[in-house]
């Protein structure tokens, strides 16, 4: 099975920017996870 970031660690990630009064965006959900490709889609 690939190793990858899951849909979890993207919710988590989005809803810990957003209680901290941030925009969720691509590069902050990246950045917030420390991993992820910039290529979307």
């Amino acid at each position: 099975m690939p190793k990858g970031i899951t849909q979890e660690q993207v919710i988590a990630a989005a809803d810990a920017l957003v209680a901290a009064g941030e925009q969720t965006t691509f590069k902050k959900i990246r950045a917030q996870l420390g991993a992820g490709s910039p290529n979307y889609g």
